[in-house]
């Protein structure tokens, strides 16, 4: 275990290579490329990962939300109980939902935290209707009530918050093994199953379309139960609830396109038909959220910093919290059904650019302006405020689910699938790991560096099969061992898979080497033609999983090399240094004279928390040879 081997994406036009290093050299498949055979992973239990850096911060911060004001007792359990006044209480299990999930799941081991947690479990099934629902008394048999202002109506935000309260009734009936609470979720099951026929009638097509599909809309409501349903036939085994499911995921492929008034409705119905495809094995859901993404990466609807708006369209001037989690689920779960990693590709992209944007000073999340031109996002701007009813619960959730797939297992190998800072415990063919990842200063020419350190208290001649995500922004990953030398690897899957599997104790240092990234607005790469003068309207730079911003949008000089690369080189803060240009860059220039200016402004990535007002990633820019 004691080897260099370097994985270049790019073959070497000329010059001999040693035996030694022939011998270790293997090139890059296309990004995503599947293996033959994907067997789907075990994700690690999220509570027992340790997540540090800059990503494990956040987590905490969010976590550490939920213990202050206005999270009282009162205020959480309003939504169904209407003891106090506050926003959207008429979605009613909403909030309730969302904080017995997060709770729940983030709870530590015997405990219930925060303290408001235990009072809430103890109380929150007393306020449940006898049809099953929590809410408001409804006669369903009316027409929906989408006339009335938005706080005023009941059906569809009652739907709504019921299918968020299902899921956190099951999260805690499962962490505390507690029947009461799971007895509740079956009463909420029944409710879909008995108004099945009420709201999955096909004679009522022109009524549910005159909802809208805003948060009151009845494609927003409605489709949200999916997921309960799928995870409380799990719990019961009870059929029933599961083809529930799927009837109204029949349904809802009538009303389901692009653009939609509410990103987070749409999304987390995408998570549900990637639950379904999980318990059904039926293709068909697969395909229908695969043909989601391609669509929304593809027609801008995805802005170049990964996210959404709150309005699932392509110039939406903000984006939700709620929203972005959903995006980082469906892409993790993209990853899970199909091992392809241009969905960990678009994780990462969203979590190191809007995902940390969006989160307050202090951990909440929320909605932040988004400047937009005609081709879509542009800037990011000044934060609007915090949702404390919605995004800042599913904010820290989905930074929980991450933790889960920082690393996994198949049984057979482990991938390591995040190059960031954690401590996570995997199984291989009945052997207990621990994988711990820390990333180190970067040496020159490189955009990131870790050491992973693999050990387990099972046998010290116990080996660890591994796999490393090579990411679309590496050119080369280099592998070391603690001498230094050669470890052979090979490329499957946009994946090194270490040829050698690793002996308990052993650590690697892993690089990932490149320069920067010329992309346009659909998060496609620009190709610099060497020795050619190009110019690029509203291009987007990216550094490594980074993009870089300015604060204003002038047009920018970029030097490329013989090879047709961008040498931008960025100091220990990832800022880098760049000639701005007067004018339009479609003006006639002479490229040497370009060289001479003596101005410099910085490109930097976002800070995230608030720190950052508005800022901008599209650029004017005129790449000439150097």
């Amino acid at each position: 275990m004691n080897a260099e081997c370097r994985l270049m994406k790019k073959k070497p036009k000329t010059g001999k290579l040693s035996g030694t290093f022939l011998a270790a050299l293997i090139f890059v498949t296309a990004a995503g490329a599947e293996e033959a055979a994907w067997q789907r992973p075990m994700t690690v239990d999220a509570r027992t990962v340790s997540m540090g850096g800059r990503l494990g911060e956040a987590f905490d911060k969010g976590l550490a939300r939920l213990g202050k004001p206005p999270y009282t007792v009162d205020w959480l359990r309003a939504d169904v109980s209407f003891e106090t006044k506050r926003a959207y209480i008429n979605y009613s299990g909403d909030v309730s939902g969302r904080f017995l999930e997060l709770a729940s799941l983030t709870t530590p081991p015997g405990r219930k935290e925060p303290a408001t947690l235990e009072p809430v479990l103890a109380t929150i099934t007393g306020y449940q209707k006898p049809d099953g629902h929590y809410g408001q008394e409804v006669d369903w048999s009316q027409p929906v009530d989408f006339t009335l202002p938005v706080d005023q109506q009941k059906m569809l935000p009652i739907f709504w918050g019921n299918a968020r309260l299902l899921v956190g009734l099951l999260a805690a009936a499962g962490e505390f093994k507690d029947q009461r609470l799971l007895d509740s979720a079956k009463r909420i099951g029944e409710f879909y199953l008995s108004t099945a026929s009420r709201f999955g009638d096909t004679e009522r097509m022109a009524e549910y379309h005159k909802t809208g599909g805003a948060a009151a809309g009845y494609v927003t409501c409605y489709f949200h139960g999916i997921e309960g349903l799928v995870l409380l036939s799990q719990a019961t085994g009870d059929q029933r609830f599961l083809q529930q499911a799927e009837k109204m995921a029949a349904f809802f492929a009538r009303f389901d396109k692009l653009p939609i008034d509410h990103a987070h409705g749409n999304l987390s119905s995408m998570v549900a038909l990637l639950m379904l495809h999980e318990a059904t094995g039926k293709e068909d859901y697969l395909k229908r959220v695969v043909a989601k993404w391609e669509l929304a990466v593809r027609q801008g609807y995805i802005s170049p910093i990964g996210g959404v708006g709150e309005a699932f369209y392509q110039g939406p001037g903000h984006d939700e919290g709620c929203a972005l989690t959903d995006w980082l689920r469906m892409n993790l779960g993209l990853w899970r059904a199909t091992g392809q990693t241009r969905y960990l590709d678009m994780a990462e992209r969203l979590l190191w650019n809007q995902y940390l944007a969006n989160q307050f000073e202090n951990g909440g999340f929320g909605i932040r302006f988004t400047p937009c031109d005609a081709t879509g996002v542009r800037a990011v701007g000044k934060f609007h405020g915090e949702c404390t009813w919605c995004c800042s619960f599913h904010g820290p959730l989905g930074l929980h689910l991450l933790k889960g797939h920082l690393a996994a297992s198949n049984g057979k190998e482990v991938f390591y699938n995040f190059p960031v800072d954690f401590t996570a415990p995997v199984t291989v063919k009945g052997r207990n790991w621990t994988l711990t990842s820390r990333t180190l200063t970067p040496h020159p020419g490189e955009l990131v560096r870790c050491r992973i350190k693999v050990e387990t208290d099972q046998g010290w001649f116990s080996r660890l099969p591994l796999k490393i995500r090579v990411p679309e922004w590496a050119e080369d990953v280099t592998v070391q061992g603690p001498d230094g030398k050669v470890v052979p690897v090979e490329m499957a899957g946009g994946y090194a898979r270490v040829l050698r599997p690793c002996p308990n104790g052993a650590e690697l240092d892993v690089s990932f080497r490149g320069g920067a990234i010329l992309e346009d607005r659909r998060c496609g790469r620009i190709t610099v033609k060497p020795g050619e003068l190009a110019r690029h309207k509203g291009a987007v730079i990216r550094l490594g999983p980074k993009v870089l911003f300015a604060g204003s949008t002038p047009a920018l000089l970029l030097a490329s090399d013989a090879a047709g690369r961008l040498p931008l080189s960025a100091d220990a803060a990832g800022t880098c240094e760049v000639i701005p240009l007067e004018g339009d860059v479609t003006a006639p220039v002479d490229p040497a004279s370009l060289w001479k200016s003596t101005r410099r402004i910085p490109l930097t990535p976002l800070k995230g928390n608030g720190a950052d007002g508005e800022t901008f990633f599209a650029f004017d820019v005129l790449v000439a040879p150097r």
